[in-house]
């Protein structure tokens, strides 16, 4: 029955849920090199971003995804899908203190997340 709240034909908007390649935020060191025991770091870093997040007021989600490269060292931050990198700019500085604040004094050469 038209007009008695028929959605038949009705469009349903779903947003386009980024790749992850779009969705990361790395730290590159100024030397490259394996971080000793990058496995056990992930939740020091994760606690630490997220801490350092939370006080800053950002309202964007704090639960990013952390992986670190062993190869490199490069540590990239995925943030939840359905979020864009853009919305963590203004924390970039925070976010990269609060990861070398969280690891050995030897292995705190990172620049800045981008």
């Amino acid at each position: 029955m038209p007009g008695k709240g028929n959605n038949e034909n009705a469009t349903i908007f779903r947003p386009k849920n980024a790749t992850s390649g779009k969705r990361r935020i790395d730290a590159t060191r100024a030397m490259p090199a394996p971080v000793p025991e990058a496995s056990k770091l992930h939740p020091k870093i994760n606690m630490a971003i997220t801490k350092e997040l939370q006080k800053c007021g950002c309202s964007a989600p704090t639960n990013l995804q952390i992986q670190i490269n062993p190869t490199n060292g490069t540590v990239s931050l995925n943030t939840v899908p359905g979020t864009k990198p853009a919305e963590y700019m203004n924390y970039l500085a925070p976010m990269t203190t609060a990861l070398s604040v969280t690891l050995r004094e030897a292995a705190r050469d990172y620049k800045e997340f981008k």
